[in-house]
């Protein structure tokens, strides 16, 4: 029985665990220290690599008893595949593959590393060490930076595939003892953009992330939970790693044991398209301008607002848009809030097409989230109807920021982050994090798209954008009409 046992914890898997797996590297451990490491750590540790190809330098009897005591205490075993490596090159892997079976490690690492292995030779080499009764993992990534960073992600993506077909229990994502290539930068920061493909189209479960450092640990963890699997952990941040991974640490305790409301911010269509498909509750903001014009045009009782993609699209009772900030010709208005004050399109249908904002209302839309829009302008009333609606649904939010030119707006993000502050109990994750300005008018004057506004002589239009809670609406796309009008809150 563990201390403390009345405080309660995160669900975690008992071992064998399938999920949520710590690898520790081993370099070079004695039996003694591997016992005591054990003590400790057996119930959190679930596989003990030996580092490189260290287990050529050591007696036979005592690799033997090593590997004995370490599956005793019911943790699986791997050489480094480097040694792998070194057996194929010296064409010797049948004989290595053979005695390491002998040995009794249960786990087997494929990798190509340091030399060059066709792929279709190394998914060959993955199904003979499966069908020997290994669970084997396949690595994907370089030892050499230049050439690891040489390695597309789309690559990587292709040949881990490949991989798991091939008979791999997990693909290991390379990183190094240094923690700084792979999904690292040069500074061993996350590349958050890059790990986040990868879960997606790889499958979490299926991975497991070379992650040496405590700091790179507490971010994946915080970012992707507790059930992530994580390798070339160092004996002594065991502990440190399963305290991260129950909320026993300042960086994970308030995400599992006071947040109940995750948020995540995504950036543009192909952020809506995640979103959609992860089936969170979906908020757009293109706060300069497609979200304060719609949310002033309900505000202003406008019926509905139709969202489109072309200008050939845009028909109708009531049509407005623009791209690039200029009214297109062929509209009736433009993508301008103070288009619609006074009410003078009162219970009018408007179809509205934007550079940004409605290509990623529509993407949202291409599943069954909940798509609200949200601005400066309603900010209070879509934190409010979030906040609640988390609380009684199973649900994650993400806030779509339309960006610009593919990038994050920093007038869009202002607004996504005051939403995310407004919502209580929340923790916001993933590579897009908050900013704040005291000065939202400043932050909307300054930014790009306000700039390239006000040099088209819509300074009003910024100025107006900028207010807050203005409206006391929450704008819902219903997929029924393919339409947006104003939720019966």
């Amino acid at each position: 029985m563990l201390a403390f046992n009345k405080i309660s914890l995160p669900h975690r898997s008992k071992k064998p665990r399938n999920q949520g797996l710590t690898m520790v590297l081993d370099k070079g451990l004695s039996l003694g220290e591997v016992s005591e490491f054990l003590s400790v750590n057996s119930l959190y540790c679930d596989v003990v690599k030996f580092g490189w190809a260290t287990a050529r330098l050591l007696n036979k009897d005592f690799l033997m008893n090593k590997v004995e005591l370490i599956k005793k205490n019911n943790v699986k075993v791997c050489l480094g595949g480097t040694f792998g490596e070194l057996a194929f090159i010296q064409e010797k892997f049948d004989y290595f593959l053979e005695e390491t079976f002998d040995f009794g490690f249960d786990c087997f690492e494929v990798s190509d590393g340091i030399i060059d292995i066709d792929h279709l030779q190394k998914c060959k080499l993955i199904e003979k060490v499966s069908n020997k009764g290994f669970n084997v993992f396949s690595e994907q990534g370089k030892k050499n930076l230049l050439d690891d960073r040489r390695i597309s992600l789309n690559q990587r993506i292709i040949q881990s595939k490949d991989e798991l077909n091939a008979g791999a229990w997990k693909v290991i994502m390379e990183a190094r003892e240094t923690g700084t290539c792979g999904i690292f930068d040069d500074e061993g920061e996350v590349i958050p953009n890059f790990i986040e493909s990868l879960r997606n189209d790889i499958g979490i479960k299926n991975i497991m992330f070379e992650a040496p450092l405590v700091k790179q640990q507490e971010w994946i963890v915080s970012n992707f939970g507790p059930n992530i699997n994580l390798g070339n952990i160092n004996p002594i941040d065991c502990l440190t790693l399963e305290s991260l991974r129950n909320g026993l640490r300042a960086g994970t305790m308030y995400d599992h044991h006071i947040s109940n409301k995750q948020i995540s911010i995504r950036l543009g269509p192909s952020g809506a398209l995640e979103a959609a498909k992860n089936g969170d509750m979906i908020v757009i903001v293109d706060a300069l301008r497609a979200s304060s014009t719609i949310v002033t045009a309900l505000g202003e009782m406008v019926k509905t607002v139709k969202p489109v993609l072309s200008i050939s699209q845009c028909v109708g009772d009531l049509t407005a848009g623009e791209r690039g900030g200029v009214k297109s010709p062929n509209l009736m208005l433009d993508n301008s809030p103070l288009e619609f004050l006074n009410k003078k399109y009162k219970n009018r249908n408007l179809t509205l097409t934007t550079t940004n904002g409605t290509e990623c209302i529509i993407a949202a839309a291409s599943g069954d989230s909940e798509v609200l829009i949200g601005s400066m302008l309603n900010l209070k009333a879509i934190a409010r109807f979030s906040e609640h609606y988390l609380k009684n649904h199973n649900k994650k939010l993400s806030i779509v920021i339309a960006g610009r030119n593919n990038t994050i707006a920093e007038e869009d993000l202002h607004v996504a982050s005051e939403i995310a502050f407004s919502i209580k109990n929340s923790v916001v994750k993933g590579y897009i994090q908050p900013l704040f300005h005291e000065d939202s008018l400043g932050c909307f004057v300054n930014s790009d798209s306000g700039k390239n506004l006000i040099s088209k002589g819509k300074f009003s239009d910024v100025e107006f954008c900028a207010q807050r809670d203005v409206y006391d609406v929450v704008p819902v796309y219903s997929s029924k009409t393919n339409s947006i009008s104003i939720i019966d809150k």
